[in-house]
């Protein structure tokens, strides 16, 4: 078989328009891969990036709810304690008739007021806010009505 020189002129040149096609051929369909690619892959990218961001606000959020449960069991705690303590302070002035005995109800009295106001500061439920008034009003009364009551005691005692 033999190759006549137009043959071979064809085959060897690189500016034929076939050849050619088959050099830029790869080059088009690799940007059509790549392309492709950044079509599937870019919404992928802002839903991972979106996520991201929603969990980082859910995990802050979560962080402040655990520290204002926290706060509230704590506050809790300490005002039964001192509406114990207020009781128990009342019942050993009353049994001793001791007015000394008074400063530890008082002591506990501004505590649990100091408390409360705490619990004033958090963001609790209408329902919530309005019970702990109630409690705090209740107290007031019955911290008045004894001082009043301790008071005329102390007074009639005295010569």
């Amino acid at each position: 078989m033999t190759v006549n020189a137009d043959t071979a002129d064809f085959l060897i040149n690189t500016e034929h328009p076939i050849s050619s096609k088959h050099q830029r051929y790869p080059k088009s369909f690799l940007k059509l891969i790549l392309l492709g690619f950044s079509l599937v892959g870019a919404p992928l990218i802002a839903a991972l990036i979106y996520s991201a961001i929603t969990i980082d606000s859910l995990a802050e959020r979560s962080h402040e709810t655990i520290y204002q449960a926290t706060e509230i069991t704590h506050g809790n705690r300490v005002l039964a304690d001192e509406v114990l303590a207020m009781e128990r302070s009342l019942r050993q002035a009353v049994i001793l008739s001791d007015l000394s005995l008074l400063e530890g109800y008082i002591h506990s009295h501004e505590k649990f007021e100091k408390t409360a106001e705490n619990f004033t500061k958090l963001p609790l439920h209408a329902e919530h806010q309005l019970l702990l008034e109630k409690m705090r009003l209740s107290e007031l009364i019955i911290y008045r009505e004894i001082l009043k009551i301790w008071q005329t005691k102390f007074l009639t005692l005295k010569p």
